[in-house]
């Protein structure tokens, strides 16, 4: 199991207090406290910030393990090789004051048909 977000942040500090980090990264100190007693980890500036102050890669407080990226493979795998039994949707270009013509509409639905049916 991966050390969480908090105890890594608390180890990083180091002898410095959580006033002296807070103000440095323009936060307050109780928004900082509160950083070091979680287990997940702050997305944008604050984790930017934090990462430059404390001189770490974002990537420290996202340890990579085979654990938490396996099962998202499989579901992935299984997905793919499922069949799809939705409507087929087709996006074009089109605008929506576009002028097509029936003969047209026709004629689209008729290749994309064939396209759909070939694959």
């Amino acid at each position: 199991m991966t050390e969480h977000f908090g105890k890594r942040l608390r180890r990083l500090r180091g002898d410095r207090s959580q006033k002296e980090v807070a103000a440095a990264i323009g936060l307050p100190t109780t928004t900082y406290a509160s950083l070091e007693q979680q287990d997940g980890v702050p997305r944008g500036p604050v984790l930017e910030k934090l990462c430059l102050h404390l001189g770490v890669a974002v990537d420290y407080f996202f340890p990579s393990t085979d654990n938490c990226v396996t099962p998202a493979l499989e579901w992935l795998r299984s997905r793919r090789t499922e069949n799809f039994s939705g409507a087929p949707t087709v996006a074009t270009n089109l605008t929506p004051d576009a002028e097509v013509t029936k003969e047209e509409k026709a004629q689209f639905d008729k290749i994309i048909g064939e396209k759909i049916a070939s694959t």
